[in-house]
């Protein structure tokens, strides 16, 4: 439906599309991190909008996205239960100033290949993302070095493991192995700055969490932390009270109005 949707307001050339959802777009999960400290977005462009939906929160269908983005017609998500609001306005724009605008984490497996073969040769990694899409995986996030390379995938244990099958076919000398783990996001339009990887990582510290790896990307739009599942929600609120919470103490509050409201 948000497909057509977006088709439609495209070839009508629509000043604005508006979708209705039961919550507001906002920093984190209230029932994780208190509705009392929860942001609403309000503004974000579609770049944080890609972001999230790579870490299973659709503000909107990728595919609508696209096709409004191209369009150039912005997209205002508003929460059904309170129509007085003006919800978040999602648009192309840059941000006024750099800050962190979500905190949220996804179950994912962890498919590693080492091999110590496999320095300085080519086609390890074809192979890899052949069979992965051969089996419909979807990667969330990767990394690698000399002779290891790890993708972390939003799938079924079955077709993870289907994977592994051919990938020891491939390469009979590898060491394949699979980790039950989570990916944990800090995302927003411009993280330059701030400081939020180093910022991030000492409240996780704090909580006694060591992470399995971290990704911080040169567009400075999200940090990575790859974490045990069992701290996912002990790692999001630490994250929300560092990055979110403690940056907007200066503020007034804007707690959530509603028991809809979630990322």
């Amino acid at each position: 439906s948000e497909v057509t949707f977006a088709n439609i307001a495209a070839r009508t050339s629509a000043g604005e599309a508006i979708i209705h959802k039961e919550f507001h777009l906002s920093s984190a999960d209230p029932k994780l991190v208190g509705a009392e400290n929860v942001r609403k977005l309000g503004r974000t462009n579609y770049d944080v909008a890609d972001q999230l939906s790579n870490m299973g929160l659709e503000a909107i269908h990728p595919s609508a996205a696209k096709t409004l983005r191209q369009a150039g017609i912005p997209l205002r998500v508003t929460n059904a239960f309170e129509p007085q609001d003006p919800g978040t306005f999602i648009d192309e724009a840059p941000a006024e100033a750099p800050g962190v605008e979500m905190v949220t984490g996804l179950d994912v497996f962890a498919l590693q290949v080492y091999e110590p073969d496999m320095v300085g040769v080519k086609g390890y990694d074809a192979t890899i993302l052949e069979a992965l899409t051969r089996h419909g995986l979807r990667i969330v996030a990767k990394t690698s070095n000399a002779n290891t390379i790890t993708h972390y995938v939003d799938a079924s244990m079955k077709s993870v493991r289907r994977v592994e099958r051919d990938l020891a076919k491939a390469y009979p000398s590898a060491e394949i192995t699979t980790r039950k783990l989570a990916v944990v996001s800090a995302i927003g339009r411009d993280l330059s700055g701030l400081g939020a990887l180093s910022r991030g990582l000492a409240a996780l510290d704090a909580e006694g969490i060591e992470p399995v790896a971290v990704a911080q990307g040169p567009r400075s739009v999200d940090i990575q932390i790859v974490l045990p599942r069992d701290t996912t929600d002990t790692a999001i609120r630490a994250l929300h009270r560092a990055l979110v919470e403690e940056a907007t103490a200066d503020e007034s509050p804007r707690p959530a109005k509603s028991p809809q409201l979630a990322a």
